[in-house]
């Protein structure tokens, strides 16, 4: 996060940049962007610099890169007793999703994520019940961001980019 966020190590050397993967230049070259301008400036290989009229994006995805997850881990260590399960469901729960979305089905992430819990413990013979997945379901609701996450992007933005989030697969 200390390099998309803009870190104090970052902040204190001035000709620091930050790449944004896909951006190039009209002859080919990468573009950075410079953190420490008040303006987002445009300067590439080919040493042609200019000012962007749109602010620049930075995507994030958001459960578990901006979103902590360990606000759902109550659930697992009541239900699986297995420290690896939480990371197991969400490996799965992503699949999903994933698959999902690329088939072009729609499905509430948090009904993925009750079906991906009964499936999980279906490997391990535990019965899962209605109110295991409801309280998973109020738990991901209501999941806190992780303790840099609300400075990180109040940076971004007092840095002229924009920050949009990823929330499906």
């Amino acid at each position: 996060m200390d390099a998309v966020a803009g870190s104090d190590a970052a902040a204190a050397r001035p000709d620091t940049f930050l790449a944004v993967a896909g951006w190039r230049c009209p002859k080919g070259s990468p573009v950075p962007w410079r953190f420490h301008t008040p303006l987002p400036l445009m300067a590439c290989g080919c040493n042609e610099r200019r000012v962007m009229r749109e602010r620049p994006i930075v995507v994030f995805d958001v459960n578990e890169t901006l979103l902590d997850l360990d606000a759902i881990r109550p659930v697992f260590e009541r239900i699986f007793n297995d420290p690896a399960a939480l990371r197991l469901w969400f490996a799965h729960l992503i699949t999903y999703s994933e698959a999902l979305t690329l088939s072009g089905v729609y499905v509430p992430f948090t009904d993925i994520g009750g079906a991906v819990l009964r499936m999980l413990a279906a490997t391990r013979d535990i019965t899962i019940s209605d109110a295991d997945t409801a309280e998973l379901t109020d738990r991901f609701a209501a999941m806190p961001p992780h303790p840099e996450v609300p400075a990180a992007l109040r940076r971004l933005h007092d840095h002229g980019f924009r920050t949009p989030n990823k929330v499906r697969g």
